[in-house]
């Protein structure tokens, strides 16, 4: 009889609990909560009767996984593309989902080649990158201004101007990030930023940069959350 109520609380509402479990919307403990039911008898009926939604979830997270790997090697922040996949959507607060990525890279579930980063940090290093540019324009002024109104046009204090400029005068100031391989990643991602900003369809964004419309999308998103 038990089994019998189960199943059916499990597929009421055209399988609406079931379809949640599968796509990681909720879990074996909320599965607990809403059905009043305990773990094993859960798994009990989910194994007997429900096998290819076990499978489904399986593939799921597998894809999500894959998803959140490639988010992270086109360098968005994970506390944005947490929205846009369910099994991290849950996770409020940055260091809880930072620790679960970092479980994800430990378990060789994910392999990613830039570090994780929060808003936060990619907030930071696309302000280094508008004002190296800034200060690059500026040296190729026939008559360079003085670089406290560079620090004053981008709200900055002008020892962090010169610190910057400091710095480009003892590298390639044209070719060089200032962050290192993730700064040239967001600095890749800036320009696809500023080229849909300048009125570019997302159509020729991908032909012309190589990326998907999701990513496209993202990068729209990603973007208005700093501007």
């Amino acid at each position: 009889m038990k089994g019998g109520r189960l199943k059916r609380l499990l597929t009421d509402d055209n399988f609406s609990l079931l379809r949640g479990y599968e796509q990681h919307e909720i879990d074996m403990h909320d599965l607990q909560i809403m059905t009043n039911f305990k773990n094993t008898e859960i798994r009990y009926v989910l194994n007997r009767y429900f096998p290819d939604s076990l499978e489904r979830r399986i593939e799921n997270k597998l894809q999500m996984e894959a998803q959140i790997e490639h988010y992270i090697n086109m360098g968005f922040p994970v506390d944005i593309i947490k929205q846009d996949v369910m099994l991290i959507k849950h996770l409020y607060q940055n260091q809880s989902l930072l620790r679960f990525i970092q479980r994800l890279i430990d378990n060789h579930d994910i392999e990613v080649e830039m570090p994780q980063i929060t808003l936060y940090k990619f907030k930071s290093i696309v302000k280094r990158l508008q004002i190296k540019r800034a200060i690059v324009e500026n040296m190729q002024r026939p008559k360079p201004l003085a670089l406290k109104h560079i620090a004053k046009a981008h709200h900055v204090s002008e020892s962090s101007i010169f610190k910057i400029n400091r710095i480009l005068n003892k590298l390639d100031p044209y070719n060089t990030s200032l962050d290192g391989t993730l700064g040239e990643r967001i600095e890749y991602l800036y320009d696809i930023h500023q080229t849909l900003s300048d009125g570019a369809s997302m159509t020729s964004v991908q032909t012309q940069y190589g990326i998907s419309i999701d990513d496209a999308r993202m990068i729209k998103k990603v973007f208005r959350q700093i501007n």
